[in-house]
């Protein structure tokens, strides 16, 4: 899981020549990232999952070994989450699933629980911060 703004995973997605197979790409109604993508360079099949049942389905489908699931802030019951991170987990037995998100959101919090690793990038003077906390040990 990769909580980033659009722009930083883009720029890390059409930077990166190892990301230039990249097969699928896993987004609700509608994307940040996608009209910011180098489509001409990348190979990318787009599907579209509206709903958790459409997104266990792509996931049950899929047969591609690196995916990237891009989530938006949703109005679901909070249990969804856990049963889309489940199907998440599950298919990640088989392909490598970077789940993208601009920000960090209930649902994200709930489903975090079944990530193996969560990483929050973002820009220090746009979040109004002058120096990271960090501590040692």
């Amino acid at each position: 899981m990769i909580i980033a703004s659009d722009e930083m995973l883009a720029r890390a997605l059409n930077g990166n020549p190892h990301l230039k197979q990249l097969r699928i790409f896993i987004n609700g109604i509608c994307s940040g990232v996608l009209g910011r993508m180098d489509r001409s360079s990348i190979e990318l099949n787009v599907r579209r999952a509206n709903t958790s049942v459409q997104l266990r389905t792509i996931l049950e489908e899929n047969h591609h070994s690196f995916l990237i699931g891009e989530h938006r802030a949703h109005e679901r019951p909070r249990d969804t989450a856990g049963h889309v991170a489940q199907a998440l987990k599950q298919a990640s037995r088989e392909a490598t699933i970077l789940l993208y998100a601009p920000k960090l959101d209930r649902h994200l919090e709930a489903m975090a629980e079944f990530a193996d690793r969560v990483f929050c990038i973002y820009d220090m003077q746009r979040a109004g911060l002058s120096q990271v906390p960090c501590s040692s040990g």
